[in-house]
C-alpha cells in the first residue's frame, strides 16, 4: 500500500454538526441552519455529516441538501472563509460547487473529504485557496470505503501543503480521477494520487502547475508537480495528462505502479524541474504492462545527474515501453529508458527536438525479449558522455536506432555507443557526428545475432576511429558511408562468425589520421570483403583487407573517382562496373596484386597526368565493348591484356605481358601534342586485328614521334 504522509492536526477543535438543513453565509457572518444542531467530537467525526468548527463561521456559500450529497455556491471571501468538512459512512459523498462557488481559507485546508461509504464525487468550479500550515491542502479527498473517488474542479491553490490530495485506502475502493481546468499553485505537490483500491488512476490537468520548496519530513514526493501512485494488487491502469505548463521544484511528473497496470504519461506543456527529473515513470512488479511516454513540450531539468526523462520498466508478459519527446535539456541523461523482465516486448524511443544533457542524450538499457528502436530526429549534445547508448542483453532480438547530428565531444566519448549481444539485427543510421572517442562505435557479440548494417548519411568526425563496427553474428556486416569520415581510423570493420562478409560502400571523402597505426579503411575477418568505392569517394591512408575473397569495387552509372594503387593491402580481386570514370594512381605493390580483374563498363584510366600508376590487375585484364583504358605517361599495367574496346595511350607507357588487339581500338592520340612522344610498349606478344589511331602530322618536316 501506498501510505498517505503525516497529516498535521495543529489548530483543529470540537466541531458542530450539521444534520440535514442547509448552511447560509450572512452580512454579519452569522451561522443560521435549520431545522437542529447537535454537538459532536470533532471534524472527523463518523456519520454522515458536514463538519464545522465552533471557532469559525462558514463562509463558503450556501450548502444545501444531506448527507451524502451537498450543492454549494457563493463566491470566496478571504478574510471570513473557513474550511469544509465533508465525512459519509454510507453512499457516495458528493458534493457539488455551483459557478459562482469559491473558497479562500486561511490557517489550514479549504476542502476536507472522508469517505468511508461507496466512493467520492466533487465537483467545483471556481478557485479554492487553502493559506494554511505544513501538510494543510488545498483539497483533501480519502476513500476509506469501497467504489470511485472523482475530484473535479478548477484553479487551486495552497500555501502550506498540496493544492489537491486524493487518495483510495482501502483495496474495496476502484478508480481514483483528478481533473483540473485552472492553474494549479502548491507549496508542496501540486497534485497527489494515491490508489490502493483496483482500479485506475486518471489525472487529467489542463491548467499550469507549480509547485514549492516546502518539504515536510518524509515527504519523498515534495515539490513534485504530479504525482500518481498505485500500489501492489492493482491491475489498473495510471493516466496523466498534462495540458500546460509544469514548473515543478522537484519531478514534473511522478508516476509509481506497484502493481500489474500500465502507465501512460502525455504532456503537451512545457515541463521544468528546479532540483530533480522532467518525468519519471517507474514499475515494480512483473506483472506491470506497458509504460507509454508522450511529451510534446519541452522539458528542463537542469541539476546535476537528472533526467529530462526517466523510465523503469520491470514488467513482463505483452508489456511494451514507449517514450516519445521533444526538446529536453539536463543536468543528467536526456532520455533514460530501461527494460528489466526477459519477458517484455519492445522498447522504442523517439526524440522529435534537439537534446541537451551533461550525460548520455539518450541511453537505452534493453532486456526484454523483442527489439530496441530508437530515433532522434533532431541534433543531440552531450557535454560529458555519449550522444547515444544502446545495450541489448541476451534476451532482446534486434537494435535499431536513426539519428541526426549527434556531438559528443569529451576525449575519450563515443557519438553513438551500441552494444548488442542478443538475436537479430543491428541498424544503425547517422547523420552528422563530432565526437572526442568514436563516431559510431557498434558491436554484436551472440554469435546468433544475424546482419548489422552501419551507414552514415552526414559527416563523421570523430577523435578516434570514425566508424567501428565488431560483429560475432552470423550474418553479413555492411557500412555504408554517403559523407565524409575521418578518425584515427576511418572505417574499421571486424567479424570473427564463419558466414559472414564485410560489405563497406564508400561515396565520400574517408580519412585516417593515424598515419603510423590507422588506416582509411581496415576490414578483418570474414568469409569475403567488399569494398565499393562510388565517385566522390576519396581515399586518404591505407586500405586492408585480409579475408582470402577480398574485392575491391570501383562503381558508379555516372561521374569519376580517382584511387592510389599504393594505400592497397590484402586485396585478391579488382572489379570496374558502370559508366563512371575512375583514375588509379601509385604504384600497386608486387606483394598485394590482384588475383583476378574484371572491367564492365566505363573508362578506366591509368595515371592522372602528373602521377603514374602501377597497375596489376593478375594473370589476364579484358578491356571489354564500350569501355575505355586509357594508360597515361609513365604508367603501365601488369599481365596479359585483351582489348575488345578502346586503349588510348599518352606518353610513353607499357604493357607487361601479352596485348590482343583482334577486336579493339588503339589509340595513341590521347591529346598530347602531335610532337610529343605517344608510346606503347608490349613485352609479350602483340596480335593486331584492330585498329590503331596515330596524331602524326604528315604536313610538316617533322618526323612524326609517335610509335608502335
Amino acid at each position: 500500500m501506498l501510505p498517505p504522509p503525516p497529516r498535521s492536526t495543529t489548530g483543529r477543535t470540537d466541531s458542530l454538526t450539521l444534520r440535514g438543513g442547509r448552511l447560509r453565509k450572512t452580512n454579519r457572518g452569522v451561522l443560521t441552519f435549520a431545522p437542529a444542531l447537535a454537538a459532536t467530537a470533532s471534524a472527523l467525526a463518523l456519520g454522515a455529516l458536514l463538519s464545522l468548527t465552533p471557532t469559525q463561521t462558514a463562509h463558503a456559500g450556501t450548502c444545501t441538501g444531506s448527507a451524502p450529497t451537498w450543492t454549494c455556491s457563493g463566491a470566496a471571501d478571504a478574510a471570513n472563509d473557513a474550511r469544509v468538512d465533508f465525512s459519509v459512512t454510507s453512499g457516495t459523498l458528493t458534493v457539488t460547487g455551483d459557478p459562482d462557488f469559491g473558497l479562500n481559507v486561511d490557517g489550514t485546508e479549504a476542502i476536507r473529504m472522508v469517505g468511508r461509504g461507496t466512493g467520492i464525487d466533487a465537483k467545483f468550479y471556481g478557485p479554492i485557496t487553502g493559506r494554511g500550515g505544513a501538510n494543510n491542502s488545498g483539497i483533501y479527498a480519502s476513500n476509506a470505503g469501497s467504489g470511485a473517488t472523482s475530484i473535479r474542479t478548477a484553479a487551486v491553490t495552497s500555501t502550506g501543503g498540496d493544492a489537491i490530495d486524493a487518495q483510495n485506502l482501502t483495496s474495496n475502493a476502484s478508480s481514483l480521477s483528478i481533473t483540473t481546468t485552472g492553474a494549479i499553485d502548491a507549496a508542496v505537490t501540486g497534485i497527489r494520487a494515491r490508489q490502493s483500491g483496483t482500479g485506475d488512476v486518471t489525472v487529467n490537468a489542463s491548467g499550469s502547475i507549480t509547485t514549492g520548496t516546502k518539504v515536510p519530513m518524509n515527504d519523498m514526493f515534495a515539490g513534485t508537480g504530479i504525482y500518481a501512485g498505485s500500489a501492489n494488487g492493482n491491475t489498473g491502469s495510471i493516466s496523466v495528462t498534462a495540458s500546460a505548463a509544469i514548473m515543478a521544484n522537484a519531478v514534473g511528473i511522478n508516476a509509481i505502479h506497484e502493481g500489474a497496470g500500465s502507465i501512460s504519461i502525455t504532456a503537451s506543456g512545457d515541463i521544468t524541474s528546479a532540483t530533480e527529473g522532467g518525468i519519471r515513470a517507474t514499475t515494480v512488479n512483473t506483472g506491470a504492462t506497458d509504460v507509454t511516454i508522450n511529451a510534446s513540450g519541452s522539458i528542463t531539468a537542469m541539476t546535476a545527474d537528472k533526467d529530462g526523462i526517466f523510465v523503469d520498466h520491470q514488467g513482463s508478459g505483452s508489456g511494451a515501453v514507449s517514450v516519445t519527446g521533444a526538446a529536453i535539456t539536463a543536468g543528467g541523461r536526456g532520455i533514460y529508458a530501461k527494460v528489466t523482465d526477459a519477458s517484455a516486448t519492445t522498447l522504442s524511443i523517439t526524440a522529435n527536438g534537439a537534446i541537451s544533457a551533461a550525460d548520455q542524450g539518450i541511453y537505452a538499457i534493453h532486456q526484454g525479449g523483442t527489439a530496441l528502436t530508437i530515433r532522434a530526429n533532431a541534433a543531440i549534445t552531450s557535454a560529458d558522455e555519449e550522444g547515444i547508448r544502446a545495450v541489448g542483453n541476451a534476451n532482446s532480438s534486434g537494435m535499431t536506432i536513426n539519428a541526426a547530428a549527434i556531438t559528443a565531444a569529451t576525449s575519450g566519448k563515443d557519438g553513438i555507443h551500441a552494444d548488442h549481444d542478443g538475436t537479430g539485427a543491428v541498424e544503425i543510421t547517422a547523420a552528422a557526428i563530432t565526437a572526442g572517442g568514436n563516431g559510431i562505435n557498434a558491436s554484436a557479440g551472440n554469435t546468433a545475432a544475424t546482419t548489422m548494417m552501419l551507414t552514415a548519411n552526414g559527416g563523421i568526425m570523430a577523435d578516434a576511429v570514425g566508424i567501428h563496427a565488431d560483429h560475432d553474428g552470423s550474418g553479413d556486416l555492411s557500412i555504408t558511408a554517403n559523407a565524409a569520415v575521418s578518425g584515427t581510423t576511418g572505417i574499421a570493420a571486424d567479424t570473427s562468425a564463419t558466414g559472414s562478409n564485410i560489405i563497406v560502400s564508400v561515396s565520400a571523402a574517408i580519412t585516417g589520421t593515424d598515419t603510423t597505426n590507422g588506416a582509411a579503411i581496415s576490414m578483418t575477418g570474414g568469409d569475403s570483403q567488399t569494398l565499393t568505392l562510388n565517385p566522390g569517394a576519396v581515399i586518404s591512408g591505407d586500405i586492408s583487407a585480409d579475408a582470402d575473397t577480398a574485392t575491391l569495387r570501383l562503381a558508379g552509372a555516372s561521374g569519376s573517382g580517382s584511387l592510389n594503387l599504393a594505400a592497397l593491402n590484402g586485396f585478391t580481386a579488382f572489379e570496374k562496373t558502370g559508366e563512371g570514370s575512375w583514375t588509379l594512381t601509385g604504384a600497386q605493390d608486387a606483394a598485394n596484386a590482384f588475383t583476378s580483374a574484371s572491367f564492365s563498363a566505363g573508362t578506366l584510366r591509368l595515371g592522372d597526368g602528373t602521377t603514374a600508376a602501377t597497375f596489376r590487375p593478375g594473370g589476364s585484364f579484358t578491356i571489354p565493348t564500350q569501355a575505355t583504358l586509357e594508360v597515361t605517361s609513365g604508367s603501365s599495367i601488369t599481365g596479359d591484356v585483351t582489348n575488345s574496346g578502346t586503349l588510348n595511350v599518352a606518353g610513353a607507357s607499357t604493357v607487361m605481358g601479352d596485348l590482343n588487339n583482334s577486336a579493339g581500338a588503339i589509340s595513341l592520340a590521347l591529346g598530347d601534342a602531335v610532337d610529343a612522344t605517344d608510346e606503347l610498349t608490349v613485352t609479350g606478344t602483340f596480335t593486331a586485328g584492330g585498329g590503331v589511331t596515330l596524331d602524326v602530322d604528315l604536313t610538316g618536316n617533322t618526323p612524326a614521334a609517335d610509335e608502335l
